[in-house]
Order: C-alpha cells, then structure tokens, then sequence
C-alpha cells in the first residue's frame, strides 16, 4: 500500500557521531518499502544559529546518494536556499540529480533567513528576493536545454548552457498552493 502524496524528512543532520551515506540509504530503502512517496532533505550553509544547533549536509549531494539506493521514491529539498547559490552552478546540480534519478527530483526552493549564511557567500540579506527571483529566471530556462544570455542585477550570463533539456521542466508552484503555504505559516506564527 502506497502512501500517495505523504513524504518524510531525510536525516541530514549531523550530530555528534556524524551521519554516514549508509545511514541515509539505509532510511531512504526502508520509506521507500513502507510506501512513502518522497524523502525531503533540508538546506543550511551553517550551523549553531538559534534553530540549528547541529551541522547538516548539503540536500544535492544527500539526495544524489539517496537516489542511487532506490528507484520509486521522489527527492526532494525543503527548502534549498536559493539566493545562496550560483544559479548556473546549480541548474547543472540539478541538471545532473535529475538524470541520475530518472528524474524523480523536486525542486523546492526558498529565500532563506539567516544573516549569518548570506553574509558566509558575500551576499546581503535584503537582496535574496531579487537574488531569488533572477536565479529562478535563469535556472528555468538552463532546465529547459536553452542557450542563455542574461544581464540583471546579481548575474551576468553570455551564451551558457548546462546540457539537455529535462523531460519534466521546472514549474511554478499554483496561486493556491502559495496561498495554502502562507496561510498555514501565519496560522502557526511563523509569519
């Protein structure tokens, strides 16, 4: 019996004695076997900040290995910090996660909140919405197999590309689905 649309948290975390890869494929296989429909892996640069205390590694590279141990389950990031990241560097993260996966990633994306992190890349805060945006804007149309060239505010791009289109590209998550999300953030005081 499958658990259609429930998906379970990925132990990323490192905590005193490490993590191991086949602690990680090891929880993957097992939700997998009891039906669970994703595994999601969280995102933070650093650690010891006020919800974090532990280090945790890095979604891509977990939810790479996790994909190579199974065959059904969807991979996810919950949430990666997008603004953190090089747009193009990541569409070819992605780019590649998707092909070794058979494409079962989902892209979960946000903007992040700790000043610690923004400043650790060189980066401010106050812009990760804009930073956002443009990187969602380039990494679209990098996903879809084009050529692009790009002159914004935080990227300048002329004539990069990353590989073949992916089978499914990237969509936007529905007005509903937003609204949904931002009603539950409120709800629970977290917004």
């Amino acid at each position: 019996m499958g658990l259609r649309g429930v998906g379970v948290f990925l132990p990323t975390f490192a905590g005193e004695h490490g993590r191991t890869g086949g602690e990680l494929a090891a929880f993957a296989r097992r939700a997998e076997d009891l039906g669970f429909d994703s595994v999601w892996a969280t995102d933070h640069l650093l650690h010891q900040s006020r919800f974090y205390a532990v280090p945790w590694l890095d979604p891509i590279l977990s939810l790479t290995y996790v994909a190579a141990t199974t065959s059904r389950l969807r991979l996810g990031t919950s949430v990666l910090v997008l603004p953190t990241r090089q747009p193009v560097v990541l569409a070819k993260q992605v780019a590649t996660l998707q092909a070794l996966a058979d494409e079962r990633y989902i892209l979960g994306v946000g903007t992040g909140w700790d000043d610690r992190e923004f400043q650790a890349v060189g980066q401010r805060r106050a812009e990760r919405g804009g930073r956002t945006d443009e990187s969602i804007a380039i990494m679209r149309r990098l996903l879809a197999g084009e050529s692009v060239t790009h002159e914004g505010r935080f990227y300048r791009l002329q004539d990069v590309a990353v590989g073949r289109a992916m089978r499914s590209p990237l969509r936007p998550l529905t007005r509903e689905a937003c609204d949904l999300v931002d009603g539950a953030l409120k709800e629970a005081g977290l917004r």
